[in-house]
């Protein structure tokens, strides 16, 4: 008796992803999300005040349960540029960083690379850089 052939697992698109920290667990340097009780979207939502309107059509993304931070995918790169700005303008324990792909992480190196060469300071917005 032949078993049906299955599909390969479908791959996610980490696109707009966002990987977001606000504690360190103790005897480690690992970080990870804890929210205190409150669900993710509480959290965010009353760390950010009136920028909360940011977090309209954002998810949380379907990650492993041993990946101990919040995976967050917003609706478009221009919206997940947004709320990383706004997190990261909070100035508090909250630490984020936006997925790249490859491709643009082999291009943020060449940037930063060439700036340093150049004495030319760089300012990260995630996928972006500003020269």
């Amino acid at each position: 008796m032949q078993s049906k052939p299955t599909a390969p697992p479908k791959q996610q698109d980490k696109g707009c992803w966002l990987y977001i920290t606000n504690t360190t667990l103790p005897n480690t340097r690992r970080r990870v999300f804890q929210g205190a009780g409150k669900t993710w979207e509480q959290h965010l939502g009353r760390a950010l005040g009136q920028k909360a309107t940011l977090l309209q059509g954002v998810v949380k993304a379907k990650v492993p349960p041993s990946e101990g931070r919040l995976v967050l995918e917003a609706p478009s790169k221009a919206t997940r540029r947004l709320l990383m700005a706004a997190i990261k303008g909070l100035g508090g324990r909250e630490q984020v960083v936006a997925h790249l792909t490859p491709q643009e992480k082999a291009c943020k190196t060449i940037v930063y690379r060439h700036a340093q060469q150049l004495g030319l300071r760089v300012r990260n917005k995630g996928d972006i850089c500003e020269v």
